[in-house]
């Protein structure tokens, strides 16, 4: 899996293992309330329109998401990646607006009041952050195109980290 988390076969075998098993894999998904467009020199942040009536931390902790992003397309991924041509999502964009999303909510996560009524998937991504496992979450659970391909130059130095998260959060153990 860690070889090649974007082949269809490595994925399929731990599917296999898993259904013997009789376990279930715990697939983390963030699902974006919120999305980017930046032309020149305007830029949008659109909301799920759900967010507008629901929690303002889960508003404030998108909206901050976004903003990180918007700055990655507008100067940093040119300053991160000077010798590519045209802007791409990046694991360093993903997990920045991810951990400032974080940033927001982490307050609140604690709290078990607030914390009922947030987003599952916000507060698995609160333990993850913690447990410095979000850039694996991020090329796993999040990657496009881009982000794929910076997943060799980080397994290359980080190979542990992505066993790490794959044995502590994604693969059940065996009975």
């Amino acid at each position: 899996m860690v070889a090649e988390p974007y082949s269809n076969k490595a994925w399929v075998g731990l599917r296999q293992w898993v259904d013997r098993n009789n376990l279930k894999l715990n697939v983390l998904v963030v699902k974006d309330k919120s999305a980017t467009q930046s032309n020149g020199d305007n830029s949008t942040i659109t909301l799920d329109a759900n967010m507008l009536s629901g929690d303002s931390t889960g508003t404030a902790a998108w909206l901050v998401y976004s903003a990180t992003r918007l700055s990655w397309q507008r100067e940093k991924f040119r300053k991160e990646f000077p010798n590519e041509t045209t802007y791409r999502r990046s694991l360093k964009e993903e997990a920045e607006a991810l951990d400032a999303m974080v940033s927001v909510i982490a307050e609140d996560a604690k709290s078990n009041k607030k914390a009922k009524s947030m987003d599952s998937s916000l507060l698995a991504l609160v333990q993850l952050d913690h447990a410095g496992l979000l850039e694996p979450f991020v090329l796993f659970n999040r990657a496009d195109p881009g982000i794929a391909r910076d997943y060799s130059a980080y397994r290359d130095v980080h190979r542990d980290i992505l066993r790490r998260y794959l044995d502590e959060y994604v693969v059940p153990k065996s009975p």
